[in-house]
């Protein structure tokens, strides 16, 4: 009896592990499938902030991108061919991942939540920790890391998509060579991420082009004030893309295990500063922060209320009192943390206390679910082209 049960365990084992490359009930395949005629990467059209989107993709190409898509969706760049890029960042939820951590190449789980992967050319630093300067710089690092794909060298990887057949026809027509380099690799990747733009949610359709202002109404309209007022969202997420530029600390323990920033620059200013990520489709990539604490948006809501932690670094913008500005930024190996309006330094103000009844959490609630994109989930040009029914 223990000997069937452990074979049909282990057999449930293996569905649930069959399970994690297929989406949509296909089966991952060895090759990947791409239409005849590149996908339109280079020329999106969108409702609102066009000359932005025009201005991202200048240096785009299809075919470039298309390579990209490949790239970041084959399981080659890990080092025992068991996990993509793709693999933690999945379309369905925004390019997120579902649970708190992410499962690396040998199954063991990633330290960090992972952010999702859109509008990511619209950033700054990059990483939750800051530690990539640009995308160009970011795009490889996570096939190095050592839980994540595994990968030993720069050459090993290199040489594993050099010896893939499918490359030579893609390499040679986004670069006239099928020559394959790390430097071609970085492109390619950097076009398909850069061209993965999300601006075409229910937010942005009601947004005046010629006033800026939306046509939201009713909650969704009251959310939207909260947003930008007595919630204090938009000091922090603000622009096109909802993000900041900088990190902050925002007060979510007094002693942190993760500490952030601080974790590669060595600065006690540093300590409990991460990312502050874009709140675009934020009702799809739960669970939220840097370790995936919350499970829920009322969950965030609620520790933005009323919970926010009085650390040394917290951030002027959640102290008590007028730190109204602009996010913080780099000055050396140390983060700003001093309103940059007064030069007043934060750290005697006591954490704010929104206030926010019920009802103003509810309508900050509806505001930030009119920021989903459902196009960006659904379009094909993004999807994992190893994902198809023969």
């Amino acid at each position: 009896m223990r000997k069937t049960t452990l074979i049909v365990l282990g057999i449930a084992a293996l569905a649930v592990a069959c399970n994690k490359s297929e989406e949509f009930g296909a089966a991952r395949q060895a090759e990947p499938k791409l239409p005849e005629q590149p996908y339109n990467y280079k020329n999106q059209q969108f409702a609102a902030y066009q000359w932005t989107v025009d201005n991202q993709l200048s240096e785009v190409t299809d075919a470039k991108a298309t390579l990209g898509r490949v790239l970041f969706f084959d399981t080659k760049l890990s080092v025992n061919n068991a996990i993509s890029c793709g693999s933690c960042h999945k379309q369905n939820v925004a390019f997120a991942d579902m649970g708190q951590f992410s499962s690396g190449f040998r199954g063991v789980q990633t330290k960090r939540n992972s952010p999702p992967t859109f509008n990511v050319a619209m950033n700054g630093q990059l990483f939750w920790d800051l530690r990539a300067p640009s995308l160009m710089e970011q795009v490889l690092m996570p096939a190095f890391d050592h839980v994540e794909m595994g990968m030993s060298d720069m050459g090993h990887l290199i040489g594993k998509v050099q010896s893939t057949d499918y490359y030579a026809p893609l390499f040679s027509a986004a670069f006239g060579s099928d020559e394959v380099t790390e430097e071609k690799i970085r492109i390619a990747i950097r076009d398909f991420l850069t061209s993965m733009i999300s601006l075409d949610s229910k937010y942005d359709r009601s947004i005046n082009s010629d006033m800026g202002t939306s046509s939201l109404v009713g909650l969704e309209k009251l959310g939207e004030q909260l947003f930008n007022d007595k919630a204090r969202c938009a000091s922090c997420h603000g622009g096109t893309n909802f993000s900041g530029w900088g990190g902050a600390n925002i007060g979510l323990e007094m002693d942190y295990v993760d500490q952030g920033v601080a974790s590669w620059t060595a600065s006690d200013g540093n300590v409990g500063v991460f990312k502050i990520p874009t709140l675009r489709n934020v009702a799809l990539t739960a669970p939220y922060m840097h370790d995936g604490r919350f499970r829920t948006l009322d969950e965030v809501i609620d520790h933005y209320n009323s919970n926010i932690q009085a650390h040394p670094n917290l951030d002027f913008r959640l102290r008590e009192g007028d730190f109204w500005g602009f996010g913080n930024g780099f000055e050396g190996d140390a983060l700003l943390l001093e309103d940059p309006f007064t030069g007043s330094s934060s750290s005697d103000a006591a954490p704010v206390r929104l206030g926010l009844t019920d009802h103003e959490k509810a309508a900050l609630k509806a505001f930030l679910m009119t920021l989903t994109d459902y196009s960006l989930i659904n379009d094909p040009k993004f999807s994992d082209p190893f994902v198809y029914e023969k």
